[in-house]
């Protein structure tokens, strides 16, 4: 019973439905390493990637907005609550975003962009990866990720 349990959660989140997994996957059981996103999507609302990952680690993003229009960024730890895990903001206008961070708490991480004019389509090419490390899920955890109420 707990197999299937766990194979509807995944179909249920979407486990199965990206072959080049990058898109948003809250259903983990390893850590993020080497490259997470390559790609260009649309956001008319807000879009979100999400990923685990140990102390200690690099991770490098770099956001670009093919279009006139501006998007938020947010970088955002689930340990935190409310507003304090928000790490870091950042306003994107037709321009490239570079940022990186260092990972000073193990868990999951959030990468969300919101687009501030909803009725305009902002393109986004996105590239993030992380440096390499131990994969294993208990490297990665946060007991504060599972008690996060907002």
């Amino acid at each position: 019973m707990s197999i299937g349990t766990a194979f509807t959660l995944g179909m249920i989140e979407g486990k199965w439905t990206d072959p080049e997994g990058q898109l948003n996957n809250p259903f983990k059981l390893s850590c993020d390493q080497g490259l997470l996103a390559d790609r260009t999507i649309p956001i008319s609302d807000d879009g979100e990637y999400n990923w685990m990952f140990a102390k200690g680690q690099q991770v490098n993003i770099t956001v670009t907005n093919l279009n006139s229009t501006t998007v938020k960024m947010f970088w955002i730890q689930w340990a935190f609550q409310g507003h304090n895990g928000i790490l870091d903001t950042n306003l994107i206008n037709n321009e490239t975003l570079f940022v990186s961070y260092n990972i000073a708490t193990a868990g999951h991480y959030q990468l969300e962009v919101v687009a501030m004019n909803h009725t305009i389509v902002s393109w986004l090419q996105i590239q993030a990866s992380a440096s390499n490390t131990n994969t294993l899920l208990w490297h990665c955890l946060n007991i504060g990720d599972l008690f996060r109420s907002d």
